[in-house]
């Protein structure tokens, strides 16, 4: 009886130990669990983050693309303008000689 009760301390003493080792255990997968939880988190920030300056950014880049593109349009009419007025001239030239040769050879 006495043997008995022995041994049955003695599987008591080991489940305890086996209780204790699994509930280090489990702090310890608590533990890196807020860790990873910690790195995911900061890491979603960083992402967030990058993705906000990624939009600024692109947002920066359409607005000078606009402006280079109302510049150039802008460019382009005035050459346009330019090249009427100086065919006009041109034009205009071209008609007061055909009258002087014309008064020439009359």
């Amino acid at each position: 009886r006495e043997r008995a009760a022995q041994e049955t301390a003695l599987e008591c003493r080991q489940l305890a130990e086996r209780v204790q080792d699994l509930t280090g255990q489990v702090e310890a997968y608590k533990d890196r669990s807020g860790i990873l939880d910690k790195e995911n988190s900061d890491l979603q920030t960083k992402m967030q983050e990058e993705a906000e300056a990624s939009a600024q950014a692109v947002k920066k880049l359409e607005d000078e693309l606009l402006t280079a593109q109302t510049r150039f349009e802008e460019q382009q009419a005035q050459a346009e303008r330019d090249m009427q007025q100086r065919l006009g001239s041109g034009a205009e030239a071209s008609a007061a000689l055909e009258a002087e040769k014309a008064a020439l050879t009359e």
